[in-house]
């Protein structure tokens, strides 16, 4: 085909028809732009393309990664609403002591250390993390979705850390009162850790040897009647936080339906 063009140049010229030569000089740079045109549209397309499918394995990306969140927030709800138990318990002990084995006061002591437990939820936020740095984050959906994740990842899941002062003074009481025999023991055969999404109570018996400590750590506790105080502060931050778990639930939910739809 250039030959063809170059024949039809070279005739043109050695017959002196410089009109339509140069008619036919500006049919070939308007062919090179439209070629151009063409190249460019077809690179643009295929950028596009390659962004669209990147964007697709983002989504799904995302909805893993909420399902996940789910999984381990109903965890910690469940966590909590056992923490919630040991404080209704020992708050019923403070008010009206009932106990009076040793091992009804183990319980108690038991009760006080484990209700100060903390499990922290942190969202599985790479994927999103990384969205952010790419071209893609306008191909997964319309401004209302890019909003709500943007919310969820960047407000509702820090909600959460400012509810972990108000447990301080709780916890630092009942580590300064409960000497570190009888919480190590409690570490080792009342508590089991396994990652940061695993935590469990196990139910566990009486600490050998440590009859007479418990008994004093029984007493120390029961006749400071401020550590009701702490306890109900404690209890109302706890029920709170499960109340706000419930809410994340619902944002998940939410923003898994918005990507399932493509919206």
């Amino acid at each position: 085909m250039f030959r063809f063009f170059r024949k039809m140049r070279n005739t043109l010229l050695s017959k002196n028809k410089f009109t339509q030569y140069f008619f036919y000089a500006l049919g070939e740079i308007i062919l090179v732009v439209i070629g151009i045109l063409i190249a460019l549209q077809v690179n643009n397309w295929n950028e596009n393309r390659k962004i669209k499918q990147q964007a697709e394995t983002y989504r799904q990306r995302l909805l893993d990664d909420l399902n996940s969140d789910i999984k381990y927030i109903r965890l910690r709800i469940d966590y909590f609403d056992q923490v919630e138990h040991y404080l209704e318990f020992a708050l019923d002990e403070m008010g009206k002591p009932k106990a009076n084995t040793t091992d009804e006061k183990w319980q108690f002591v038991l009760a006080v250390f484990q209700a100060s437990q903390k499990w922290d939820f942190y969202s599985s936020n790479a994927t999103y993390n990384e969205i952010q740095k790419s071209s893609t984050l306008s191909y997964l959906g319309n401004p209302e979705l890019l909003n709500t994740l943007s919310f969820y990842y960047n407000s509702a899941t820090n909600q959460l850390q400012t509810l972990n002062d108000g447990t301080q003074a709780y916890r630092d009481y009942t580590r300064r009162v409960i000497n570190w025999n009888i919480q190590n023991y409690i570490w080792s055969s009342c508590y089991e850790v396994g990652g940061s999404h695993y935590q469990k109570f196990v139910n566990c018996s009486l600490p050998p040897s440590e009859d007479l400590e418990i008994e004093r750590t029984y007493n120390v506790i029961i006749n400071n009647k401020e550590f009701i105080e702490l306890i109900n502060s404690r209890i109302s931050i706890v029920h709170v936080r499960n109340m706000l778990y419930g809410t994340l639930i619902q944002h998940c939910e939410n923003l898994k339906d918005m990507l399932q739809k493509g919206e």
